[in-house]
């Protein structure tokens, strides 16, 4: 099946052109041709499978076989970015022609599949054998990609651990130990800091065990002090008591005798005035 050069499909890509809109009588064709074109497919996918993924040869034994497609460049994942933009540009603009070129030559998958009452007698065997061909090239190709993509990549990832052990390493390592020198010096001043703190802690306990001795016989000399004193005051109060009580008795005795001595005297003083009335009396009477 080939499309016909029209000025759409100049402006199409390939997945564009292959899901365009069909005229009608050719997807009539294709409805009613629908079970020989998947049967076809069906046997070109199988035939790409066992040349992509045949399980009796490795990517090595090829690469044993063949040094190297001449065709086929090789390819360096590991380039710069401008590189990779222009042959990026470059590539997509040799893909973009390559897919024009085979849409219109016809020379695609889409091509090979018949599309009508025509093709029905199409020998099956013939175009499994043309993609054969195709699917077995496209595996050399990919399995060289491969291998080169691995090969560069272990170079890659050698070269980069070499920087490390250059570069990288020594001053992770000089960092590394800075770092364990300055927490040994912080943890040498932390030790000293600790063990003044619990020299000092250990010197307050002793000064407090030693306070609070001496706050306990304090306390006891207080106590006895204050029973001393208690039986000295009560001492002084009852002599004081019984020195009163005397004091009471005394004067009781000293009024008595002061009051027995008055009347005497009372009494002399009168015998004296009748003394002297008389003796008055008597010198009157001289």
């Amino acid at each position: 099946m080939a499309f016909k050069h029209t000025p759409e499909l100049k402006h199409m890509s390939g997945p564009e052109k292959m899901y365009r809109k069909v005229p009608k009588k050719a997807q009539v064709d294709r409805k009613r041709d629908s079970s020989t074109g998947l049967a076809l497919k069906s046997k070109a996918l199988a035939i790409g499978k066992r040349a992509l993924f045949s399980p009796t040869r490795s990517p090595y034994q090829f690469l044993a076989r063949n040094a190297g497609p001449k065709d086929v460049p090789a390819r360096n994942l590991f380039r710069a970015e401008s590189d990779d933009d222009d042959e990026d540009s470059v590539s997509e603009d040799n893909q973009a022609s390559s897919d024009e070129s085979d849409w219109y030559e016809g020379k695609t998958l889409i091509a090979e599949v018949p599309d009508g009452p025509a093709h029905h007698k199409v020998d099956s065997l013939a175009t499994v054998e043309k993609l054969r061909e195709s699917f077995a090239r496209h595996a050399t190709r990919i399995r060289f990609e491969l291998s080169q993509g691995f090969g560069q990549a272990l170079d890659h990832v050698l070269h980069i651990h070499s920087l490390f052990e250059d570069s990288v390493d020594p001053n992770i390592q000089q960092g590394l130990n800075q770092y364990r020198k300055a927490s040994q010096d912080s943890f040498r001043l932390q030790t000293k800091a600790r063990n003044i703190l619990q020299t000092r802690m250990d010197e307050n306990q002793d000064t407090l065990r030693e306070l609070f001795v001496e706050l306990r016989l304090a306390y006891t000399r207080r106590d006895k002090l204050w029973d001393k004193l208690e039986s000295d005051v009560q001492d002084r109060i009852d002599r004081a008591k019984s020195t009163f009580d005397a004091l009471d008795d005394g004067l009781a005795k000293t009024s008595i005798s002061l009051d027995k001595r008055s009347k005497a005297l009372t009494n002399e003083s009168t015998k004296k005035k009748e003394r002297d009335g008389v003796l008055k009396s008597l010198l009157g009477r001289l």
